[in-house]
């Protein structure tokens, strides 16, 4: 058995891998979320329009409905090829990144299919973002550095095009305390360390911080390892439509959740009338002191990037 990593391969190709009855391999990635925020044009430049949630959301939908009664995927958010999770799909800004990057850890241990981490994703690391070439140490920026220079382009646009998506936003050292290197070594590092792990985004103060990103990361991980619904459950999407909120529901037998996710910086209403319950049992959210949201007729308050996870009684 073994993994198939498989840029390129259609939604209508995946089972040839991964079907149990070939006998084959046992696991599907699939990388179109990858160049949902890319340029057509050049993969490794960022797109003038951006992403939408929707976007978002169709990507892993349709890669959900693949797997839904055979084969097994995978579901991730950044790589060692791509910036970080909270940077590009959240908001790393002081305001908004703990509420991001629980948000997004939410997101990936509620959803079908092996959850991925990169280094760093459980504690919430950023981007970078070097301001000088020499900085880089990525081939791949650099030699097109070196292509813009020689054809006279704007070597500072360039710099600042490049600080979203370069791949050394994901290679800096893994950031263990606050003391020279962010402990990762006693001699001289490869490549800068973000300077934001002095600021508490490390292993150490993270351990001693009940409330921190790694600590919701170790919630959420005992909340899916005991709801046999967030590892195997169906999937069916909520809000398809909805720019601000990523709804969906999982269900396993007679047990199902709602988990809501948002993706905003502003607070949103989200109005879910196909549900039917009883009551609704907040089983997490990544707002502790603002858990209790408007629930009448399925209504709920949503506040910038919260998380919220429900158990349907019925």
């Amino acid at each position: 058995p073994g993994r198939a990593l498989a840029p390129g391969v259609s939604l209508d190709q995946a089972l040839k891998f991964v079907d149990e009855d070939r006998e084959e391999l046992n696991m599907f990635f699939h990388f179109d979320l990858m160049r949902l925020d890319r340029s057509e044009e050049d993969f490794a430049s960022p797109s003038e329009n951006g992403w939408k949630l929707t976007e978002f959301k169709r990507v892993f939908s349709d890669w959900d409905s693949v797997f839904a009664e055979k084969g097994w995927g995978s579901v991730f958010l950044d790589n060692h090829d791509f910036p970080r999770a909270v940077s590009r799909w959240g908001n790393d800004s002081e305001e908004h990144w703990y509420h991001s990057a629980t948000m997004l850890q939410t997101f990936l241990l509620t959803m079908r299919g092996t959850p991925y981490f990169f280094q760093g994703e459980e504690i919430g690391m950023t981007n970078v973002n070097f301001n000088s070439i020499e900085e880089y140490r990525d081939v791949n920026t650099l030699n097109r550095y070196e292509f813009v220079r020689k054809s006279g382009g704007d070597l500072e646009q360039f710099l600042e095009n490049e600080k979203p998506v370069a791949r050394d936003n994901v290679r800096t050292p893994m950031q263990w305390d606050n003391s020279t290197h962010a402990g990762f070594t006693s001699g001289q590092p490869w490549i800068g360390l973000n300077p934001n792990y002095i600021k508490g985004i490390n292993v150490q103060a993270q351990e001693e911080d009940t409330e921190s990103v790694l600590q919701y990361f170790r919630r959420m991980v005992d909340l899916r390892k005991t709801h046999l619904p967030l590892v195997y459950g169906d999937y069916q999407l909520q809000l398809e439509e909805n720019e601000e909120v990523y709804a969906y529901t999982r269900t396993l037998g007679e047990e199902s959740f709602l988990i809501l996710l948002s993706f905003s910086t502003e607070s949103t209403l989200a109005v879910i009338d196909e549900l039917s319950c009883k009551e609704l049992r907040l089983m997490i959210s990544n707002m502790p002191d603002q858990a209790e949201v408007v629930k009448t007729d399925l209504r709920f308050e949503i506040r910038p990037y919260q998380s919220l996870v429900y158990k349907l009684i019925k």
